[in-house]
């Protein structure tokens, strides 16, 4: 529907056509990937994954869905110092890095031969060859500034946590008593708020899972996570096409604490990365419907950063231009002030997140046109800066300016002999105003409606 939509106004207006969509679809080759292409990618398991199987609380046609189906593996105690098990929380990404190196970086690619990598079925004083699920058939990255690990800390309710209490006790039964999740990435632009509760991705096509889950009941050794992709509209196209809108309309002993997770192959961006957990009774607990949710859905969004948007100008200084008529066979001059909204193309020195960009701290590009039947008569070229959704531009505005060639105000002429003789020219003026994000000034308006 939006793309129709996109279509329908290339073709209505030309100059929007040669000015707007052109810029779009170059940018859009050097900064995301359509999703309109990644939708087509098949839907069979990626390497590190295994085909998902239905079950409930699945999004509804996603884009590509893979699986983690293992029974959980031992946490030594060394790890342990990396999280709070009173709360199951990580305190910092310092520790998820500590944390990450403890699981993943030990069972991925080549595993080692140690408890960490033995599922908490067998014994970890002697263990066996770890076993290689292709999850973790790919060796870890950590310090790559594209790495991500999503984190999901299940703590249970201290109930039916012992070993071999099969079939559980139902009045004993453990529940789901926490599940927090973290996003941990190496860069240094990724803060401490971020890694707690920016639940996103920058545009990354592969990434890791990791879940720890603390008090383990016999219920729920064997875990089950699925993994749905969903291709989305890039958020700049999102901009465009609300720019036309604008233009044209407990246990005995000691809890047992298990961790599983590997590498998720994404493909599709930019995309909604959807992750369900589940604790299987058995291994077959789905067909049967016997599981336990891990809590509630979690949804990343995974988009990066562009080096362009659309934006709306609101001129402070207004449009100045001299208008020539015939009164009683006489030509006649008089100045006329205009103010029209602007649709702006903004093109940053660096790639930027559109979607929280705060303050530009580098002065970029701002150029459009006027907003109404003639845009060509009005071509902006200026500066922006300031903060990001509402921001500052000064610059250049070329304004149509139709003038007589010959004939002068006072001499006499028909208004078809002053229609013969205009001439029509660029003249340069000043300009200066507000650049709004058309997201926010979206938004503002739904919010002033409710």
């Amino acid at each position: 529907m939006k793309k129709a939509k996109l279509i329908h106004v290339c073709r209505c207006n030309v100059t929007l056509a040669i000015t707007f969509c052109p810029i779009l679809s170059i940018g859009l080759l050097l900064g995301q990937q359509s999703p309109t292409t990644n939708n087509k990618r098949s839907a069979s398991a990626p390497k590190g994954s295994t085909p998902a199987t239905p079950n409930p609380g699945t999004n509804a046609n996603p884009t590509l869905s893979t699986a983690f189906d293992e029974t959980l593996n031992w946490l030594p105690d060394s790890a342990l110092s990396n999280l709070d098990t009173d709360t199951g929380e990580v305190p910092s990404s310092t520790k998820a890095a500590a944390l990450i190196a403890a699981t993943l970086g030990k069972c991925s690619g080549t595993p080692e031969k140690t408890s960490v990598c033995q599922p908490i079925s067998g014994d970890p004083d002697t263990p066996n060859d770890p076993p290689k699920p292709p999850w973790r058939s790919t060796a870890i990255e950590p310090t790559n500034k594209d790495f991500y690990c999503i984190i999901n800390i299940v703590r249970w309710s201290v109930g039916d946590a012992k070993p071999n209490a099969t079939p559980p006790d139902s009045s004993k039964k453990a529940t789901v008593a926490s599940s927090k999740w973290y996003v941990y990435n190496p860069g240094k632009g990724w803060s401490s708020q971020d890694f707690t509760s920016n639940y996103r991705l920058m545009g990354a096509k592969r990434a890791w899972l990791l879940y720890v889950h603390l008090n383990v009941p016999a219920h729920g050794q064997h875990a089950f996570y699925k993994i749905d992709v969903t291709g989305k509209t890039p958020i700049v196209l999102q901009d465009l096409l609300g720019l036309a809108n604008y233009a044209y309309g407990g246990a005995a002993g000691k809890p047992t604490i298990g961790w599983g997770g590997g590498f998720v192959d994404i493909g599709s961006v930019p995309s909604d990365i959807t992750i369900f957990g589940f604790s299987e009774y058995e291994e077959k607990a789905l067909a049967s419907n016997t599981f336990q949710k891990l809590g509630d859905p979690q949804t990343l969004d995974n988009e990066g950063k562009y080096r362009f948007d659309f934006s709306i100008g609101v001129p402070i200084k207004q449009i100045s231009q001299l208008k020539f008529d015939t009164t009683a066979n006489t030509v006649t001059s008089q100045k006329v002030d205009k103010q029209n909204i602007f649709g702006l193309v903004d093109f940053f020195p660096v790639p930027v997140d559109v979607k929280n960009a705060g303050l530009y701290r580098f002065p970029h590009v701002v150029a459009g046109l006027k907003l109404n039947s003639q845009p060509l008569h009005n071509i902006l070229l200026a500066a922006g800066f300031g903060p990001a959704f509402a921001n500052f531009y000064a610059g250049i505005l070329w304004v149509r300016q139709d003038k007589p060639g010959t004939l002068t105000p006072g001499q006499t002429a028909t208004a078809a002999q002053l229609a013969a003789d205009m001439q029509h020219k660029y003249q340069p003026q000043f300009a200066f105003g507000i650049n709004l994000t058309v997201r926010g000034v979206t938004n503002a308006a739904k919010k002033a409606s409710k």
